[in-house]
């Protein structure tokens, strides 16, 4: 009896510890978040989640804090990790561009040699990278059940996600405004892998259970809104996303005019000095002054998404003016947009060419003669020749005689004046002499 009394006494002393070493743990890692201590947060919050869920399940109603703030933590590191990846990376070639040069020069190697290609070796090519390809695939798939190598963004959205479901359980204020927090934190891994649809839907559902107990001048729904902005303006549609910055900018306002009726009435009333009220105003002025300092920046994210839609909407302009100008420039609407209409072509009886020399026009040579017309020549007296045809056929044509006969008189009155004008030339010459 007493080996029994004994084992059970000492079963609930171990579980006291258990419960009193995580929540010791707990409480280590919310002040290692606070103060920036990122990786030694998440190894005491990860420590107390394991001992909470030996003891209590895996959904254990206890786990609730635990798991929000280990998920916080994770995705600080992610964010972490993050910039550090991207300020070591920068003017790293990617690996899939790096694959490709390589690839590239090895066929061209083989290209190049084509002595050294052997039949058949591009097909046993192809089947080793079957094979490595099966085997890699075996391999990811072993990596990927440990748990140490999972992404710290996946790990912190399976934590919130968990976190979320325990605070819905209870459908009270406290724990309606903590899964409030957790979709916004949902909400802000999306931004961080570019989901931004998810990312919406997270801040949404988190503005719901915020607007349900919360006075609509509370910050935390100032917040909400700026982060929906966020989203949306990620997204490009600067539209929803300037309306969302609006509505923040707007709780802000209607926030700092609550705090400042606050500071009024206590001065009012003459209660400066008591040690309470002193209290309530200081926080007030220090809420006015920190709200105020992030006003300018709201108001910045709406002049840049204006800009961004300004600038989208030029280059739509711009890119169908171009698809449409080279059709159009010159022409109206209605002889652009109408059908073209097929030139009507005679095709050929066989397929030999047809003979065009009938089409082309041929000079005919001085031996031809053939009494069919008559080539006259006059020269004039500065050494020009003139070439009169009176030929009845001219280019395979018939030429009507009045035609020729007209031309042959304009010809002859040139070559008058011409005279004339040589006569008084040599006149005014006789003259000076």
């Amino acid at each position: 009896m007493s080996a029994v009394a004994g084992t059970s006494t000492a079963e609930p002393e171990s579980s006291v510890d258990v419960v009193a070493e995580a929540n010791a743990m707990l409480v280590q890692g919310k002040r290692n978040l606070l103060c920036g201590e990122i990786p030694d947060a998440v190894n005491a919050l990860q420590e107390a989640c394991t001992k909470l869920a030996g003891k209590y399940g895996e959904m254990g109603d206890e786990l609730g804090d635990s798991y929000f703030h280990y998920g916080k933590a994770l995705l600080e590191l992610g964010r972490i990790e993050n910039e550090v990846l991207g300020n070591a990376l920068q003017g790293v070639p990617d690996e899939d561009e790096t694959e490709n040069e390589a690839e590239a020069k090895e066929s061209d190697d083989k290209v190049e040699n084509p002595e050294d290609v052997q039949e058949g070796s591009w097909e046993d090519d192809d089947e080793a990278e079957g094979e490595d390809t099966a085997e890699d695939i075996e391999d990811d798939t072993k990596e990927n059940v440990n748990p140490d190598d999972i992404p710290n963004f996946q790990l912190s959205w399976e934590m919130l996600e968990l976190a979320s479901v325990i605070f819905k359980r209870k459908n009270t204020k406290e724990m309606s405004l903590k899964a409030a927090q957790c979709h916004l934190s949902l909400g802000e891994i999306g931004l961080e892998i570019e989901q931004y649809q998810q990312s919406v839907e997270d801040f949404q559902e988190c503005l719901r259970l915020q607007k349900e107990h919360l006075d609509p001048t509370d910050r935390l729904i100032a917040e909400t809104y700026y982060q929906l902005g966020m989203a949306y303006g990620f997204d490009r549609k600067f539209d929803v996303a300037i309306e969302h910055y609006r509505e923040a900018v707007k709780a802000l306002e209607s926030k700092i005019a609550s705090l400042k009726k606050v500071v009024q009435e206590a001065e009012a009333k003459g209660d400066i000095g008591d040690n309470l009220t002193d209290d309530v105003v200081d926080e007030a002025r220090k809420d006015i002054a920190v709200i105020t300092e992030c006003l300018p920046d709201i108001r910045t994210k709406i002049e840049d998404c204006e800009q961004e839609k300004t600038q989208t909407n030029v280059k739509e302009l711009t890119q169908e003016a171009m698809g449409v100008g080279s059709t159009t420039s010159g022409f109206s609407s209605a002889s652009s947009s109408s059908a073209p209409q097929p030139i009507g072509v005679k095709k050929a009886d066989s397929d030999k060419p047809n003979d065009i020399s009938s089409l082309v026009r041929k000079k005919r040579k001085p031996e031809e003669g053939d009494g069919d017309g008559e080539k006259k020549k006059m020269r004039q007296e500065n050494g020009t020749d003139v070439d009169v045809t009176t030929s009845s056929k001219a280019n395979g044509t018939n030429v009507a005689q009045p035609q020729v006969e007209a031309n042959l008189h304009v010809v002859v009155e040139d070559v008058k004046k011409m005279e004339s004008v040589q006569s008084a030339s040599e006149v005014v010459q006789s003259t000076r002499l």
